[in-house]
């Protein structure tokens, strides 16, 4: 007794395979959109007066800021590779950056500096990132709304004091 096996439909095969082929294609193009996205953003970041070896160490906001012509002394967050000792303090003080704070838990410190100054602490291989020291607001809006802080607080004027 011969078993006969049923042939699949070439149809079948075609209409799966044109299915997947559509998918591979959208995957790959998403692929490519990505990587091309987060290139020119790298790009963007490293691009800098001197090309030195500050590049991907500037925060994009500061880099341009100090491709302008400004002189004035800026408030920065200078982030080092391990916690920032005295060393690492005095050589900022050297090219001119005056400590506020030693910001030990996240490895930073805080200054004020002129740009020459930041271009120069930017050149130093303990320094892992500098950003602009930012101000800061506090966003409390939904939880107060969510547990009614503002009636909470407020005596009810509504109610006689008693004698």
């Amino acid at each position: 007794m011969s078993t006969r096996r049923k042939k699949k439909s070439n149809e079948r095969n075609q209409r799966h395979g044109a299915a997947w082929g559509g998918g591979r294609f959208l995957l790959l193009a998403l692929i490519l959109v990505a990587n091309l996205s987060f290139a020119q953003n790298v790009r963007a970041v490293q691009d800098d007066n001197d090309g030195s070896s500050v590049r991907g160490k500037l925060a994009p906001d500061l880099a341009k800021v100090l491709r302008g012509s400004s002189s004035r002394s800026m408030r920065v967050i200078v982030q080092y590779n391990q916690a920032p000792g005295a060393n690492h303090f005095a050589k900022a003080q050297s090219v001119g950056a005056k400590l506020n704070s030693n910001l030990s838990l996240v490895n930073a410190g805080a200054f004020t500096m002129s740009p020459a100054a930041i271009r120069a602490l930017a050149m130093d291989g303990d320094v892992a990132f500098i950003s602009p020291d930012r101000k800061l607001k506090g966003m409390d809006d939904y939880t107060d709304s969510a547990v009614g802080v503002s009636t909470a607080g407020t005596p009810d004027t509504t109610v006689p004091a008693s004698a």
